[in-house]
């Protein structure tokens, strides 16, 4: 397995909500009204990871690749989790190709 490629994308994640809180306006002596103030939240600039991933499976004695594929991950530390789940997949496909047998 190897690394093909990886990229970083920005983005910009809009918090969830804004609040208000109340206002008074003075205009003047013995004048005012009350009014609501508004606050938004600010958010946070959050980076994705998409990392190209590719694994081979050769015949030791003579070299030749028996299968390849293709993998994207969405994942800047990669768990054990997301390493079982990759492997699964990998066992499936070469069992659905006839290139191991279960």
């Amino acid at each position: 397995m190897r690394v093909i490629s990886v990229e970083e994308d920005k983005r910009w994640v809009r918090a969830a909500g804004e609040y208000y809180y109340p206002e008074n306006v003075y205009l003047g002596f013995y004048r005012y009204y009350n009014t609501y103030g508004w606050v938004p939240n600010a958010g946070y600039l959050a980076t994705d990871v998409k990392v190209l991933l590719e694994s081979n499976l050769y015949n030791i004695k003579t070299g030749t690749l028996l299968w390849s594929g293709q993998s994207t991950a969405f994942s800047r530390n990669p768990t054990p989790k997301i390493a079982e789940r990759y492997a699964k997949n990998i066992i499936a496909d070469m069992l659905k190709k006839n290139v191991i047998a279960p």
